[in-house]
């Protein structure tokens, strides 16, 4: 069944109403009519695929936010292993047992990943699933920071035999964040783009693009474009893991804070698009 994108009501489902949804690429289907149709799902079938929040449009928006989703990780779950949404993916590893928060993002977006930076707390995952390479791709977290000092939030970043991939990181001496990236593993071809000051203490919502067309960088705070910087290459591929709450050349910059509904997608996501995850601040699930 293609992707039905907007909240549908069970009871519409039952009395047989007609029910407009939107399709993998974003056309207009008819998907229920008047109880006749012989194509028409099963309920439980449509009840399983978007679980619980079936009639919340808080939680599944447009098409455009499943579009070339490459991980989705709402990290709700309490301890162990942190689930991947998109089918055929892999989970994010408990390492030093990472914690929860039931104060995440906002109400609708539940619990929230909570690091400890004391106990060397991170999610890893040694797929290459989250490799960026030289292609459109972006990516999206909320993050709370506990601490003003230097810490490693996410990425791939391996200093030994320059695997240097991607990172983000909070750097103490802007007051924010600072992503970066390398197009051949070396410490010399870094390219940066930050966030701009961010207050501690409390979540922002991150959206870092890549557009391999016009070879640009660029750094969403809270919905607004924060930072753009020129960029050509990509992302060196290497072989060193994804790890969230730290990196392989982290140190004890471990991540002190919290982190939520992050997602990756294999394109540059639209300004409606990061609009709708940000949604005035209070957050939205994709999927």
């Amino acid at each position: 069944m293609a992707g039905i994108d907007k909240a549908i009501s069970a009871n519409d489902i039952k009395n047989g109403t007609s029910v407009t949804g939107v399709d993998g690429v974003g056309n207009a289907q008819v998907y229920f009519e008047t109880g006749k149709d012989s194509n028409t799902p099963a309920l439980s079938d449509i009840q399983t695929k978007y679980d619980d929040r079936f009639d919340d449009t808080t939680y599944y928006m447009h098409s455009g936010l499943i579009k070339d989703l490459v991980a989705y990780y709402r990290l709700d779950e309490t301890s162990g292993t942190r689930s991947n949404r998109v089918i055929g993916a892999t989970d994010l590893t408990d390492n030093n047992t990472v914690g929860f928060t039931t104060s995440g993002a906002s109400t609708k977006t539940e619990n929230a990943a909570d690091f400890v930076a004391a106990n060397s707390e991170y999610l890893s995952h040694s797929g290459a699933e989250l490799r960026l390479g030289d292609s459109d791709w972006s990516i999206a977290a909320w993050i709370k920071t506990d601490i003003s000092s230097n810490q490693e939030v996410m990425g791939i970043w391996k200093t030994s035999f320059n695997n240097r991939e991607w990172r983000l990181w909070y750097r103490n001496s802007i007051g924010g964040y600072q992503f970066e990236i390398s197009s051949d593993g070396a410490s010399g071809t870094v390219s940066t783009v930050q966030s701009g000051t961010i207050s501690a203490s409390s979540f922002h919502h991150h959206i870092i693009t890549h557009d391999s067309v016009n070879n640009n960088i660029k750094y969403y705070v809270n919905g607004s474009l924060k930072n753009t910087t020129s960029h050509s290459g990509g992302a060196f591929e290497g072989d060193g893991e994804f790890q969230m709450g730290h990196t392989f050349s982290g140190g004890a910059n471990y991540f002190d804070g919290q982190i939520d509904e992050i997602g990756f997608w294999s394109r540059v996501i639209s300004a409606r698009d990061i609009s709708d995850l940000y949604n005035n601040g209070e957050g939205r699930k994709v999927k």
